[in-house]
């Protein structure tokens, strides 16, 4: 990819960002949004606008209001049976582990590689990016084989694709799990002092 076309497509991204926020912003604009697709307000493209709009919700620390406009986005798109319903459960597992709770985040991320490994394929990037989410709910419940084994799918695909930044986020999430499970190892068979007598 040309660095001219580069630069330009981080244009498009920052600009749209900034359209989202100011659209989340505002009451009336936000409703304006969702019913920008005339098909209605439970229409996929309007669920999607929904979880764009938590994405932002999200991005700014809202998180309950990111949580209902993902919740409804992911309503919608499990009854129009849409594929990226996906994206909504990745979303609300991030949440869910941004809220401490890796249990939740575990089958909503679940949720979403069930779709997206028969929808897209295991050598998407998007899957290797869920995997990455598991890994990490894994990893707060302290299965860490299972976790080693998501992140190490995810560097295999990272590379594949020429992905670096998943690749490096993956491999630190890795080199601190490794850390991790070597300290609790080294406690474990450490002698335990006896009790004087």
């Amino acid at each position: 990819m040309s660095s001219a076309l580069s630069f330009t497509r981080g244009i498009e991204r920052r600009l749209k960002v900034r359209l989202h926020m100011q659209l989340a912003a505002d009451p009336h604009t936000h409703g304006w949004t969702l019913s920008l697709y005339r098909a209605g307000e439970h229409h996929p493209e309007t669920a999607l606008t929904r979880n764009s709009l938590g994405l932002v919700a999200f991005a700014r620390r809202d998180l309950a209001r990111a949580r209902a406009l993902w919740e409804a986005a992911l309503v919608d798109l499990e009854a129009a049976e849409h594929g990226d319903v996906s994206l909504v459960h990745h979303n609300l597992a991030l949440l869910e582990l941004d809220e401490d709770h890796p249990d939740r985040a575990l089958v909503q991320i679940r949720a979403a590689l069930a779709i997206d490994r028969d929808r897209v394929g295991i050598d998407a990037k998007r899957v290797a990016a869920e995997d990455l989410v598991l890994a990490r709910a894994l990893s707060a419940l302290e299965r860490r084989e299972e976790a080693r084994e998501a992140l190490l799918r995810t560097i295999e695909s990272a590379e594949r694709l020429g992905e670096v930044e998943l690749r490096t986020e993956a491999e630190a999430l890795l080199a601190g799990l490794a850390a991790t499970t070597e300290t609790m190892e080294r406690e474990t068979r450490a002698p335990r002092a006896e009790p004087r007598r």
